[in-house]
């Protein structure tokens, strides 16, 4: 009797095991997290100009001699349609907009008002001794943007059914020192905020 009990508890615990290995254990782990991130707005602007909308204003100061560049002070070819930008901000419906100029101070003159050229690298083949100055106007009475936080555009109320907005600046090739003036490549970039409520 006691060996038949012992052989029905083999019995039972072979079925057990094999009945644990059909069903194997399945582990769960948190390995990541997905976050998103986002914000609902009452409204959408957007820079817009003839090539279409863009995050960017392409601007062509075109080919200059360098006795052509003149000072801060006393640009020269602001009249010309070189440096020249006409682009809309465009939004939906009402709002509140404005845009400032973001340069970087490693990327400034001490005064805000002038921008290198070419992030300041002095490789062949790139202009020395220039730079960058954005003009309100073009008359020879314009005044400068302090590019790192001016007002490219301050705040405008949009109309409640929604607008554009003109804004247009000059650019233009400036030198503290004529005579020091390097022919080269003369390219730079300037970010920007666009702003509304």
């Amino acid at each position: 009797m006691k060996a038949k009990l012992f052989l029905a508890g083999v019995a039972m615990s072979a079925l057990s095991s094999v009945a644990m290995a059909a069903d194997p254990v399945v582990k769960e782990t948190v390995d990541g997290v997905i976050n998103f991130q986002g914000a609902i707005l009452n409204d959408t602007c957007k820079v817009s100009s003839t090539s279409g909308d863009a995050g960017a204003i392409n601007v062509s100061m075109g080919n200059i001699a360098a006795d052509d560049i003149g000072t801060l002070a006393a640009p020269k070819r602001l009249t010309n349609g070189a440096g020249s930008a006409n682009f809309d901000v465009v939004c939906k419906k009402g709002a509140k907009v404005s845009m400032k100029f973001a340069g970087k101070a490693a990327e400034l003159s001490a005064d805000k008002k002038t921008l290198r050229v070419n992030n300041g690298a002095t490789a062949d083949g790139f202009a020395q001794g220039v730079s960058i100055a954005v003009y309100e106007g073009t008359g020879a009475s314009a005044n400068a943007f302090d590019l790192s936080t001016g007002d490219l555009l301050a705040q405008t109320e949009v109309p409640e059914g929604g607008g554009a907005i003109n804004v247009r600046f000059a650019a233009a090739y400036v030198a503290a020192d004529a005579t020091k003036v390097k022919p080269g490549i003369a390219n730079a970039s300037l970010p920007f905020t666009l702003s509304y409520e």
